[in-house]
């Protein structure tokens, strides 16, 4: 629905303006049917209104639930040399610093991390720190779940009531719009959101969802210091009691709640939730922070990313660590990822990497081995060749095994059928019948010179 209807700005002075509703925007919906508990069905009035003004923002918003989901992003963040790196389970990169001034960027980037303590607070204040995002200039903190209670006749509950709350934040940090929303939870439930920024005149946000029953939730402007947030109820929650006798509120970081039937219940034991800060490390652009090399925060292997009013850095392509200080930012080896180059050797370079292709492949693109043209047709045909060449050597071979062993059977045969046996039996041992073999082997093969009676050749006999 649009926010933007029936809403008029009255400006007092630059830089500040008020809001005066000429009409308001009512929506009659069914609340819920609650059939696994209740079998009723109401009609509730649930309103939503969202206006950023030049320095204060307001919204009314209908309700929607949520439940929490975990989800923290490994970052590879250290600490300077003689700096303590951990507060508890969370990593704490300079700029970011716990201790001496030597280890953080400037006193508004010191963490406060007390002896014994597991939870890093931002400066000196109460804020805690769940995570540092070096990349996204992003630093993530929690936000209390604010809520209104009420009893069976209407009365506010003063042992569940906070139904107000807020954040302040000064620069370098901002409340990120684009990574945080605006939630309600609870049937007969609005709530009210103002916050401030700088350099806005006038802006409002026509791009509000409400997604269920029970339930809403829209985007927050970017570029907050603060915000302020007020639950209340148009009826007390007398209609809606008991299944929903409270109503509540908050921001949260986009992807960590989410609504089901089961967020009433959660959300009475819930005091906090994720919220995303962003943070810059300078108050000028890249292009006038690299003209002064004394306070230009990016170091060696890294490059300037400009942000609204300021800037951060991050480590080059194919380099890894913390682009903050000296020697930090370090070449990352592709070649220790096995995939890196198929077909061919990975040879790493500064922040890239090569390959070297096998044979019958070239570099498409230096990391990429496509097959030569032709190279394909080549080997198959290759292939082709030699499988039919030992086909054909195998045949042969087969052939000639089967017609010697033919040849003698046939020996074997004739030997039998001409008296071979019989003459064999009748000699004994006073004769040896030789083979064709032999003989050829014994006569050179049928030589002249080597046939009984020629001249040079004596004949000897011997009696028995």
């Amino acid at each position: 629905m649009s926010a933007s209807k029936g809403i008029s700005f009255v400006y007092n002075r630059p830089g500040f303006a008020s809001v005066s509703l000429e009409e308001q925007l009512t929506h009659n919906i069914q609340c819920m049917h609650m059939a696994f508990q209740y079998r009723m069905l109401m009609r509730l009035s649930i309103m939503l209104l969202a206006v950023l003004v030049p320095a204060a923002t307001r919204v009314v918003a209908t309700t929607r639930a949520s439940a929490r989901q975990g989800g923290e992003e490994n970052e590879t963040a250290m600490a300077l040399p003689g700096c303590k790196p951990k507060c508890g389970n969370v990593t704490i990169p300079y700029p970011f610093g716990i201790g001496d001034s030597h280890c953080f960027f400037g006193p508004r980037f010191q963490i406060t991390c007390n002896d014994g303590s597991t939870e890093p607070r931002l400066m000196e204040s109460r804020m805690i720190v769940t995570n540092i995002y070096l990349e996204e200039g992003e630093l993530q903190t929690e936000q209390l779940v604010n809520r209104v209670c009420f009893d069976s006749r209407g009365y506010p509950n003063d042992t569940e009531d906070q139904s107000k709350g807020g954040l302040s934040v000064i620069p370098p940090y901002t409340i990120s719009g684009a990574k945080n929303m605006l939630v309600a939870v609870g049937c007969d439930t609005y709530v009210r959101f103002v916050g401030s920024r700088d350099d806005q005149n006038n802006a409002i946000d026509k791009n509000d969802s409400c997604s269920g029953m029970g339930c809403c939730e829209t985007k927050i402007p970017p570029l907050l210091h603060n915000l302020s947030l007020t639950v209340s109820s148009f009826r007390q929650h007398e209609p809606v009691w008991d299944f929903n006798p409270c109503g509540y509120a908050f921001v949260v970081r986009k992807g960590n709640f989410t609504f089901s039937n089961t967020s009433f219940q959660q959300l009475r034991n819930t005091t906090r939730l994720p919220l995303v800060l962003d943070w810059k490390i300078g108050d000028e652009s890249c292009e006038n922070a690299k003209k002064n090399n004394k306070t230009y925060a990016c170091k060696g292997n890294s490059t300037c990313l400009d942000k609204t009013s300021g800037y951060i850095c991050k480590c080059l392509a194919g380099f890894q660590g913390n682009p903050y200080f000296e020697d930090s930012c370090q070449d990352i080896n592709e070649c220790d990822d096995l995939n890196s180059c198929t077909n061919g050797q990975c040879i790493n370079i500064p922040g890239n990497y090569t390959c070297s292709c096998d044979s019958g492949y070239h570099n498409l693109d230096n990391i990429t081995c496509i097959e030569v043209p032709n190279a394909k047709r080549w080997k198959i045909l290759l292939g082709v060749s030699l499988s039919f060449s030992v086909l054909v050597v195998a045949i042969l071979w087969k052939y000639r095994k089967s017609r010697k062993k033919r040849e003698e059977n046939l020996r074997r045969i004739y030997f039998k059928e001409n008296g071979g046996e019989l003459l064999k039996e009748k000699l004994g041992n006073k004769a040896r019948i030789f083979t064709e073999s032999e003989i050829q082997e014994a006569t050179n093969n049928y030589a002249e010179r080597n046939e009984l009676g020629r001249e040079g050749m004596e004949l000897f006999t011997e009696e028995y």
